[in-house]
Formats: C-alpha cells, sequence, structure tokens
C-alpha cells in the first residue's frame, strides 16, 4: 500500500518538484535537475506498477492457498517431501 501511495503521489507531484528545483538552484545547477529528474521519473514509473503486481500476486496467492495445501494431502510424493 505504501508503494502505491508513494508511486500516487510522485505521479502528480514529480514534475512540479523538479521544476521548483530548477527555479531553486538556478541555471548552473541544471546537470544537477537532468540528474533527479531522471531519477525521480524511473522510480515513478516503477513504483505504482510493481505495488500493482505485488497485489495480484497477493490475491493469486491467496485464492490457490488452499488447493496447495490440499495437495500434500493427497499427493505421496508431496506428502514425503513436506515431512523432510
Amino acid at each position: 500500500m505504501i508503494l502505491i501511495a508513494l508511486g500516487a503521489f510522485m505521479m502528480v507531484f514529480v514534475p512540479d518538484i523538479v521544476a521548483a528545483m530548477s527555479e531553486w538552484w538556478g541555471l548552473n545547477a541544471a546537470a544537477g535537475v537532468v540528474v533527479v529528474n531522471y531519477v525521480l521519473t524511473a522510480a515513478r514509473w516503477t513504483m505504482y506498477p510493481t505495488a500493482a503486481s505485488l497485489i495480484g500476486a497477493a490475491v493469486i496467492i491467496e485464492t490457490f492457498k488452499e488447493s496447495l495445501g490440499r495437495s500434500s494431502e493427497t499427493n505421496p510424493t508431496a506428502k514425503r517431501m513436506s515431512e523432510q
């Protein structure tokens, strides 16, 4: 949930943050602003999709948890492996 909140926050506010930084630091720090912009943009593009995929994985695991737990009762090979 934190990744979703951070990703949404960054999607909305990163352009404003970079613009404020470039105004505050001035033209002398243009290279630094470009690097910060790339880093924040990469974080913005990865946080929200990563959070969505983790939530999707949690839903799938929760859905199949029961059937995976039952396999050791019905499958002798899985039962032997779980006893080791």
